[in-house]
């Protein structure tokens, strides 16, 4: 079986959330989007989620689970095995004995590319903290604002923005991260959460307010007709 892992921003709680796809000639069957858990053996830790199981290409079945939040790589980078179980019939298991170094790697490209953007390099220090949200991404924009990105977009929309958060836990810079997005719907999004206090702020290893960086997406889908 063989286990792949990716990072993406998305408009959730925090700032990223995780994928994962399993893929194993053992998997037998598809299923639609189901109730599902991951277990980190030798730890107790399981968390539980979504997935769904369909057909490779190649033949093979793979199990995707998306939208799992980060501190499952805390699990991960303890872990000897990753189990995953979608019904009583479609399970599967995966020795990770790099998975310590695998997670490692992703959390340094990850807090690379905020530094990039702004942040202050002290939080992803030992002891540090980013800026956690007061509340889930999804709820930042009304559905009044959703409707005017909509309106000013005039087509479907999928757009990743970055927000600089203050020591006071403001955002008081926004920008698009996504290419050939209309300026326009940069605008309305941004105004929609620029000057709110809308996280907890980064601290240093000594509890010191620090700047941080996060992002949020605004997806909508337009309907034909």
């Amino acid at each position: 079986m063989t286990l792949l892992l990716s990072s993406r921003s998305r408009q959730r709680r925090a700032a990223t959330l995780i994928s994962w796809r399993f893929a194993s000639k053992e998997i037998k069957g598809t299923t639609t989007p189901t109730v599902a858990s991951l277990s980190f053996q030798p730890s107790p830790r399981v968390i539980k989620g979504r997935a769904s199981v369909s057909k490779l290409p190649d033949g093979m079945h793979a199990i995707w689970m998306q939208g799992v939040s980060p501190a499952v790589l805390d699990g991960l980078s303890e872990a000897r095995t990753v189990a995953i179980a979608v019904t009583s019939d479609i399970s599967g298991a995966v020795a990770v004995p790099a998975a310590a170094k695998a997670v490692a790697a992703l959390r340094k490209c990850e807090a690379d590319q905020l530094i990039e953007w702004g942040a202050d390099a002290a939080q992803f220090a030992p002891g540090g903290k980013t800026p956690v949200a007061l509340k889930d991404r999804d709820a930042w924009l009304s559905n009044t604002e959703l409707m005017a990105v909509a309106k000013i977009s005039g087509q479907s929309v999928d757009a990743v923005f970055r927000v600089a958060v203050s020591t006071s836990g403001a955002i008081d810079d926004c920008s698009l991260v996504s290419t050939n997005v209309d300026k326009a719907v940069e605008k309305a999004a941004c105004t929609a959460v620029r000057n709110r206090r809308l996280f907890t702020p980064a601290t240093d290893a000594s509890g010191n307010p620090v700047r941080g960086v996060a992002t949020f997406r605004v997806a909508l889908l337009r309907q034909p007709g």
